[in-house]
């Protein structure tokens, strides 16, 4: 609950500088590793104002249980008794066994600080680190910028800028460089900070980079951004940096995940025999390894480089000193860069990526190899030689220059895409009108195949029906044949049965006019057909007729066609061509609109000889069917007349000689199958 509260007075304090959190929040830091950082930093500030009290002769000390002591064991997640015990202490092991030792103030002092360190080296370890971030700067945009242009042969004027390889060497140089001498003096005991601002200007003095101080422990630095002064009081001791294993141990109990996380690594490296090495590394050897890492990591990407300017030395809102400003965009070496922008090409592009991406725009289609073509492509365009220089292996152009040629390339593509679009929607079109004329003749050669199936069935149909009839009066004669055949004697004719016999008689007249009628409407009706059948052999004739007369039309413009294309071969391939072109054959020489004219002719000439061929047959085979229905329709009335006028012929003549004892109802039952 007290750890909650103090977090909250933190970050109330903090509150008055959002700037911090905005960051944060910018790169996607989670709201509780904030809270943990802020901690951290609170913990940091904190263990400065942790003080400490004698309490012996030997000036050994215990620290005060203040406030400073509870709030940093608060933010740390550890207890505050173990924190004491170990800023004022130090265990050293003896055998098997551990002694504690107490410390005294300048030890205790030394203790605290290194617990408050992370590992920063102050302000020569920032300064040599922007002097290496410098140098990179320069390598790219410099170095390798000009040497590229000088090595590809290209004209140009070679700008002068401010190198820092000459510090960097005072720095980093082996075995007499700054950073070497700070480990050298690091590693003898009886070193001091005296000792080593002496070696320094022994050794260092030839260097124009460098400048000591005749009196004190100082010594000056000229640095890309200035000359800067340099005290060696502490360098021996913060190079050395010593961390106890007490005080690792005490981060690795704490609640707070970053500092168990520091501690974690910290144990592991002191536990491998292999890492002991690196370990005992100077502050000053382990920031240049780490450094040397970073600008590898940093070689391995494509560079994008912000300077930032400082508007006033005072560092007061809306103050703008043009002095400070100026001597920082000199410093930084921004003017020069400037320069080289000006005059500078920034797109370059090899001469087949140039060729590839800009060569279908040529006037001309030539087979030339890449340096060609990208000079053709400048002329072309009629591109200011100023604006852009043809190396060996590269097209150098300035700002802008390359725009012109992807607008030009931008309106090609559209044009092209544009074509392919209509090309691709006639190709569409036609496709589709062929597979509807496709589904057409399909569906017509299917509606043909089911009318033929009908007119066949229907044919069958009547032929069943004719077949039946014809079984029915086979059956109706046999019994009448019976009839006859019975004696006469049989046969008694009386009064009444005459008059029933006359009445039926009237019946069978009456059913036989019917039949004449039905008979007389079908002759009629057979006389159209034939009428029909007439009027379609004409209309046959003439279409025939028609269609020859046109077809003949159609081979005589083909053969004037033929005989007008003739000459013109001829005189093409001069006395020696033997080939000639008969008339109503297409051949492959002819070109241009008259073979596209005779090709359509020939295959408006096929098409209408199919469509043709096609309604005769039709026409034929509705002729064939229609003339069988009605011949069947004939035979049929002529066999029913012939039928009903022997049955009324044998009626009269046996009429007065039937008679039987059941007498009407088997008469009424032959009446009635004489009248069906």
């Amino acid at each position: 609950m007290k750890l909650k509260m103090k977090m909250k007075e933190e970050t109330e304090k903090r509150q008055n500088s959002p700037l911090f959190e905005e960051a944060f929040n910018i790169v996607q830091i989670p709201q509780e590793h904030q809270e943990r950082a802020f901690a951290l930093l609170a913990a940091v500030l904190w263990l400065g104002n942790v003080s400490f009290e004698v309490i012996d002769n030997e000036n050994h000390v215990d620290v005060v249980a203040d406030e400073a002591v509870t709030n940093v064991a608060m933010l740390m997640g550890c207890d505050s008794k173990e924190l004491m015990v170990v800023l004022s202490t130090c265990k050293l092991q003896a055998g098997r066994d551990c002694i504690a030792k107490r410390l005294t103030l300048p030890q205790a002092t030394d203790m605290r600080d290194s617990l408050a360190k992370n590992n920063s080296f102050e302000q020569f370890c920032i300064n040599y680190a922007n002097e290496r971030l410098q140098q990179h700067f320069n390598r790219h945009l410099f170095k390798l910028e000009q040497e590229e242009y000088e090595g590809d042969g290209i004209d140009w004027t070679k700008v002068e800028f401010k190198d820092n390889q000459e510090c960097l060497d005072l720095i980093e140089k082996k075995p007499i460089g700054l950073v070497s001498l700070l480990d050298e003096e690091s590693n003898f005991p009886k070193a001091t900070d005296t000792t080593f601002a002496n070696k320094l200007k022994h050794h260092l003095k030839a260097n124009s980079c460098f400048r000591g101080e005749r009196r004190g422990h100082g010594f000056r630095v000229s640095h890309y951004a200035g000359e800067v002064l340099y005290d060696t009081n502490g360098f021996l001791e913060k190079n050395r940096d010593p961390l106890h294993v007490d005080l690792i141990q005490l981060l690795s109990s704490c609640n707070c995940q970053l500092l168990n996380l520091f501690s974690s690594k910290m144990r592991d490296k002191s536990l491998k025999p292999s890492l002991s090495e690196s370990m005992n590394q100077s502050v000053i050897t382990k920031f240049k390894s780490q450094l040397f890492k970073l600008m590898n990591k940093l070689e391995d990407t494509t560079p994008h480089f912000i300077r930032c300017i400082k508007p006033n030395s005072n560092h007061l809102p809306g103050v703008y000193e043009e002095n400070h400003v100026l001597q920082q965009l000199r410093c930084c070496g921004v003017l020069e860069i400037v320069r080289i922008s000006r005059s500078g090409y920034h797109t370059r592009m090899t001469h087949q990526d140039l060729a590839a991406r800009y060569g279908f725009l040529l006037d001309t289609k030539l087979s030339q190899d890449p340096l060609s073509t990208s000079d053709s492509i400048m002329k072309q365009f009629n591109l200011p030689p100023e604006m852009y220089q043809v190396g060996y292996r590269k097209i150098y152009l300035r700002t802008g220059q390359i725009g012109l040629l992807e607008e030009r390339r931008e309106y090609v593509l559209q044009g092209v895409i544009g074509l392919q679009k209509h090309l691709r929607g006639y190709k569409s079109r036609e496709y589709f009108h062929n597979m509807k004329k496709s589904a057409l003749i399909l569906q017509s050669l299917v509606r043909r195949w089911f009318v033929r199936k009908q007119l066949k069935n229907s044919v069958e149909l009547k032929k069943q029906s004719h077949n039946e009839k014809k079984k029915t009066r086979r059956k109706s004669r046999r019994k009448v044949s019976e009839v006859k055949d019975l004696p006469l004697e049989q046969f008694q004719v009386q009064p009444w049965d005459l008059a029933d016999l006359q009445s039926r008689v009237q019946k069978v007249e009456t059913a036989i006019m019917q039949k004449e009628d039905e008979n007389t409407a079908l002759k009629e009706e057979l006389q159209r057909f034939e009428e029909r059948w007439i009027k379609h052999e004409t209309r046959m004739k003439s279409m025939e007729e028609t269609w020859q007369k046109h077809i003949s039309s159609m081979q005589m413009s083909l053969e004037a066609a033929c005989n007008i294309m003739t000459p013109d071969k001829t005189a093409s391939h001069g006395n020696d061509s033997e080939d000639t072109i008969s008339p109503g054959t297409p051949t492959k020489e002819l070109k241009g609109g008259s073979l596209d004219d005779i090709k359509d002719i020939y295959v408006e000439v096929d098409q209408r000889r199919v469509v043709f061929d096609e309604d005769v047959k039709r026409h034929v085979e509705i002729d064939e069917l229609e003339q069988v229905s009605i011949a069947i329709e004939k035979q049929h009335a002529e066999e029913e007349l012939s039928r009903l006028k022997s049955r009324f012929d044998c009626l009269i003549h046996h009429g007065s000689r039937v008679y039987r004892s059941n007498g009407s109802v088997q008469g009424d039952a032959m009446d009635e199958e004489l009248l069906t």
